[in-house]
């Protein structure tokens, strides 16, 4: 019932998100500003979005060394994998597929393998948060410093909260409050624990340098194929690279909805809101939401799909499988 709702609330939202983004559009504009797309920026697209799963495969290395060794080329298989599902099937199953597939990979327990994918998420979340925040003092009173102030202060608190399951264990050691949680609260107990185990690896200054550093590469590499994505279209005036940063964090923001599968909607929605705010027109905005989304579309969910035939398992019988796994790990 629960996931029924949840895909309920994912469809509608989507559609919602849709109708706005196609919302007072001339679609014949939006054809004919497709139809005049530079395919010479597409190489560069590409091959920054082939790089994102690079850089994500080197911080999950390192979140993973106290638990597992893996090779480079092995998570980077395993991130295409799990992006390449959230692609094509409900409720984001492509992180836990991921963790799913670390397991039976690697070696190691499934909870080990999801812990750091929870940390993996604070970390992006703490460093978009971040890079919204500086790079939009930049763009005058186009982003409003109360909203540049908030995103700082959000930062601040995963930080904070990032710090302190870091520095947790001990202490919770220590209290009988936390020796009684699992009788009382089972899956709050669980979900600490697995926060703990996941931030490992940020005990070790020199992996937690590591790790800070790769997340802020992987957005700033990822605001590139943004700032590509304009220059193809022909944006006048261009958009300047602080400008794609917070079109980045909009497009984030809005596909951390509830979504439809390759979050179709909330991406449109959360790209043209923003470009309509700093002036662009509905047509140009949609075209470049959409020219945007297909290319990162095809390009992980191609590399997914290949990478999970050579796992050994296709689409057809992975969502049962993966919903049994998610059961069994619910449980208390």
């Amino acid at each position: 019932m629960k996931r029924t709702l949840s895909v309920a609330a994912a469809v509608l939202i989507s559609f919602v998100l849709l109708a706005y983004a196609f919302r007072n559009v001339d679609f014949r504009e939006v054809f004919r500003i497709l139809s005049g797309v530079r395919l010479g920026w597409l190489p560069l697209l590409v091959a920054v979005g082939v790089s994102d799963l690079w850089i994500r495969a080197w911080r999950w290395k390192l979140l993973l060394a106290p638990v597992a060794e893996a090779g480079s080329w092995t998570l980077f298989k395993l991130q295409a994998v799990g992006l390449g599902l959230n692609n094509l099937l409900f409720l984001r199953i492509g992180e836990f597929a991921r963790g799913y597939f670390a397991g039976k990979v690697l070696g190691i327990g499934l909870w080990s393998a999801l812990s750091t994918i929870l940390i993996e998420r604070l970390c992006d979340m703490a460093a978009l948060l971040v890079l919204f925040g500086v790079s939009s003092a930049s763009l005058g009173t186009a982003i409003s410093p109360a909203l540049r102030h908030g995103a700082l202060f959000a930062a601040a608190g995963v930080l904070v909260l990032l710090f302190g399951v870091t520095m947790a264990e001990h202490a919770l050691d220590r209290l009988e409050a936390w020796k009684r949680l699992p009788e009382r609260h089972p899956k709050v107990h669980r979900l600490v624990e697995e926060l703990i185990l996941g931030s490992k690896a940020l005990r070790a200054p020199g992996r937690a340098a590591g790790v800070a550093a790769l997340s802020f590469a992987l957005w700033l590499c990822d605001a590139l194929i943004y700032w590509g994505g304009a220059q193809a279209l022909g944006f006048d005036p261009p958009i300047s690279y602080p400008r794609a940063v917070s079109v980045l964090a909009a497009a984030a923001g809005a596909v951390a909805l509830p979504a439809l599968p390759g979050a179709f909607g909330n991406f449109e929605a959360g790209v043209k809101a923003i470009l309509v705010h700093y002036g662009y027109n509905s047509e140009l905005a949609l075209s470049y939401a959409t020219f945007l989304h297909l290319v990162m579309y095809a390009v992980v969910t191609s590399l997914g799909i290949f990478f999970l035939h050579g796992l050994g398992y296709n689409l057809a019988g992975l969502g049962r499988r993966l919903g049994e796994a998610q059961a069994e790990a619910e449980k208390p």
